[in-house]
């Protein structure tokens, strides 16, 4: 999938966070933002890894949360 495509070196070292990700009805581009809000990376870093401002990294992330809710078991991933 996209996510599996742009998060290669995650998917190679956490396939269970992947899968996680990939089971969420979420665009391409909404799980790469989720994923690196699982893995607790901050927005502004995400905003400077994708050259877009910090808060369109804010409005993803609440339109991801409308999408799927808060869900218990997308707590920050530890390991």
């Amino acid at each position: 999938t996209g996510v599996q495509t742009c998060a290669l070196p995650i998917y190679q070292f956490d396939p269970e966070l992947i899968a996680r990700v990939d089971a969420c009805p979420l665009s391409d581009l909404e799980k790469i933002h989720y994923t690196m809000r699982l893995l607790n990376i901050k927005s502004k870093d995400i905003a400077d890894a994708m050259h877009i401002s910090t808060r369109a990294v804010e409005m993803q992330r609440y339109r991801i949360n409308k999408k799927i809710g808060n869900r218990p078991n997308d707590l920050p991933h530890s390991n």
